[in-house]
């Protein structure tokens, strides 16, 4: 499977969180914001190419798309300091600039009618949910980085570095795990609990002025705090339901032994898996960007499977039933699109929904796999 990752940033939150992932990675590639290399990151050992490619004139552009309905965001974005990072051929406006109004409706609408000019743009391809919850990113913003109140641009900065860290492997290539797909399979035994929730400590803005305090960081200490809820991007409680799966991908100074001691020492706590799979964490090891000066030694992310996801889809059918019952916000809905007619696509979109529910709950059985 190629290697080379292409970036989808749609809509307003898709684009200001794209921005900066790219402010991210820039700095971690030591990329100007112009893509031009910097003298002193001209020779590292770093893949590059996974997420830029080079033009004639050898500078590094994005393998980004800029898809909007209405053009602020990625105006804003133009006229920025990365104004000349992007390919403008890959950038997507409707040509009415309007916008969707905040109707799903009336996005889903138009979405019919661009769909083909931007599938020549690319194919689609295997799909992965990383989950973060806005409330949540802001609490981790307001606790561990006494930011009273985070801006937009900061809570994205902190969603941008799990963004990230989830590619190190790739970017950072060492000798097992290079692979996004065969990294992730192993989260994923069954296709439907696809929702990964993500958690990173030390919380930092390495690129912002933003200072964080300085905590220990060794390896044990690292995966210790990768297990508590507050380093949690997602708001659950994953004090009930169990684990499906769990990786820990560690970057910076680290020993392998550390590592193996670390473990011994959490399964003592024996964090709670599924009974028909297999009660392991996974660790995988990457490199870290030696173009940022961090205050912290070294990092984690964790990338969890836990059925503990279903809470959040159960808070959402309870908001929507609430909504529905009542008839809120209906009316702008038969506006557009396929609820012109009927509501059978909300019916049938909460049945998907509570489906999704079920099967969560179901895998905390050990009859799943006979039920499967």
């Amino acid at each position: 499977m190629p290697r080379e990752i292409i970036t989808l940033q749609v809509g307003q939150c898709g684009n200001q969180v794209g921005s900066e992932f790219w402010r991210q990675l820039c700095a971690e590639h030591g990329i100007r914001h112009d893509g031009v290399v910097e003298s002193f990151a001209s020779g590292g050992d770093d893949r590059k190419d996974v997420f830029f490619y080079q033009a004639d004139d050898d500078h590094y552009i994005p393998r980004a798309l800029l898809i909007d309905l209405e053009p602020r965001v990625i105006n804003a974005i133009q006229r920025g300091s990365m104004q000349r990072l992007f390919n403008p051929e890959n950038v997507y406006i409707h040509s009415e600039g309007g916008g969707a109004g905040n109707n799903w409706a009336h996005g889903y609408e138009m979405g019919d009618t661009v769909q083909e000019t931007l599938f020549d743009m690319i194919e689609p391809t295997p799909t992965v949910w990383l989950c973060w919850i806005t409330q949540r990113v802001n609490r981790i913003a307001t606790d561990n980085l006494h930011i009273s109140s985070p801006t937009v641009e900061q809570m994205n900065g902190l969603v941008s570095t799990v963004m990230a860290a989830s590619t190190a492997t790739l970017r950072y290539p060492g000798y097992m795990n290079n692979d996004l797909m065969s990294m992730l399979a192993s989260l994923i035994p069954t296709p439907r609990c696809h929702f990964i929730c993500t958690g990173y400590t030390p919380t930092t803005l390495d690129t912002s002025n933003i200072q964080s305090s300085v905590q220990k960081t060794s390896v044990h200490d690292v995966m210790r705090r990768l297990l508590m809820p507050k380093n949690m991007m997602v708001s659950t409680s994953m004090k009930s339901g169990c684990y499906i799966s769990l990786l820990n991908l560690i970057q910076g100074d680290v020993d392998p032994t550390q590592v193996h001691r670390s473990l011994e020492r959490i399964r003592e706590r024996s964090p709670m898996f599924i009974p028909w799979g297999p009660a392991s964490i996974q660790v995988i090891l990457s490199k870290k960007s030696p173009y940022i000066d961090t205050r912290h030694r070294v990092s984690g992310l964790v990338m969890a499977n836990h059925t503990s996801i279903n809470s959040l889809f159960q808070r959402t059918l309870k908001q929507f039933d609430l909504l529905f019952n009542r008839g809120v916000f209906l009316e702008q809905y038969k506006r557009y699109g396929p609820i012109k007619d009927n509501l059978d696509e909300f019916k049938s979109s909460r049945e998907v929904v509570e489906s999704l529910v079920a099967e969560y709950k179901a895998c905390e059985s050990s009859d799943y796999i006979r039920n499967f």
